[in-house]
């Protein structure tokens, strides 16, 4: 029997200078950073905000001030981030400019098969389309946050109990366009264990991603097994 094709992609861990930390708590200006070791050269995905195709970032953020009685809890400023590209971004000139202290560049594969359970961690932007007006709005109760990353796992060919799916604090991001309009955007880190389905939508979900924000450091899915996946 033939394996089932894999993933094969590229990852960066990018060790951000303190001013170039400072800059990023700005997630705008965090995706602008990730935009820079990819030139003009990479084919843009589906999104209107550029973002080249299949390129997904995680950003490890430092443990926030703790937030006053009325306060939403900041996400923090980026120290590292891991960035997953189908091809190896350049980040010559960032390390020039001593805006990265290091960018360390490694290949990840993944072949998974029907049956196999994994662990999974995703930063996540748990949301709903409203219809009338037309609309996204974060999911913040944790039960509901639960139950939307079972069904997003499931429609992504993984099973998973929601007992079994561990819900982070949340943390809001905030940001400026060159519009100057602002956004901001509620993240959780989400952990689940789940059991493969359909390799093949595993696969598409380790390349795509899951969820919204994915512009601004969301859905980048990192799994691992109790043992290899067989390549």
């Amino acid at each position: 029997m033939q394996p089932l094709p894999g993933l094969r992609t590229w990852r960066t861990a990018l060790t951000l200078s303190p001013a170039e930390s400072d800059r990023c708590r700005d997630a705008h200006q965090l995706y602008r950073l990730v935009l820079s070791g990819f030139g003009g050269d990479a084919p843009k995905g589906p999104e209107s905000t550029g973002r080249p195709a299949h390129v997904l970032f995680a950003p490890d953020r430092e443990e926030p001030p703790a937030a006053g009685r009325n306060e939403r809890p900041d996400a923090g400023r980026p120290l590292k981030v891991l960035v997953q590209s189908p091809q190896l971004p350049n980040w010559k000139p960032l390390l020039d400019d001593g805006r990265l202290r290091s960018a360390d560049a490694f290949t990840a594969e993944y072949t998974y098969r029907a049956g196999q359970s994994l662990q999974l961690r995703v930063i996540a932007n748990p949301s709903r389309k409203l219809r009338s007006p037309t609309r996204r709005v974060s999911i913040t109760d944790p039960t509901q946050v639960r139950a939307w990353l079972h069904r997003r796992l499931l429609e992504h060919g993984l099973s998973t109990d929601v007992d079994d799916i561990a819900v982070g604090p949340p943390r809001w991001i905030v940001g400026t366009k060159e519009s100057g309009d602002r956004f901001q955007l509620v993240t959780r880190t989400l952990q689940a264990r789940a059991a493969v389905l359909d390799a093949a939508l595993v696969h598409d979900l380790l390349r795509d991603g899951l969820g919204q924000g994915k512009s601004y450091g969301c859905g980048l899915v990192l799994t691992h097994t109790n043992r290899p996946a067989e390549q």
